[in-house]
């Protein structure tokens, strides 16, 4: 049970990783820079380049959106059991004091 959620969050930062290497902007923005320069009379180069970093720009989006999801979900499952232990702590030790009284 422990070995699933913590495979769980270590496989946090893959998507991540996912997403810094699709958004890599020098090589994307230094090619579309080149084209711009050259003058290129084909348009459709530069429609490419932009639809790809289009893409490239969404597909990064949702791999960090991923990430931050299960983040956000393994955090409230840790506050969950953290207050549900000390929950537990309390009201044991607040019945145990009721059952000394009587």
């Amino acid at each position: 049970m422990l070995g699933s959620r913590y495979a769980k969050f270590c496989g946090v930062n893959f998507p991540a990783e996912i997403q810094d290497v699709l958004t890599l902007p020098i090589i994307a923005h230094s090619a579309l820079i080149a084209f711009v320069e050259s003058g290129n009379p084909f348009v459709w180069q530069g429609y490419l380049y932009a639809a790809g970093l289009f893409v490239v720009s969404v597909l990064g989006c949702l791999f960090m959106h991923h990430s931050f999801n299960i983040s956000y979900n393994v955090g409230m499952r840790i506050r969950t059991a953290v207050i549900t232990a000390v929950y537990r702590k309390v009201s044991v030790r607040v019945w145990e004091g009721g059952m000394r009284a009587q």
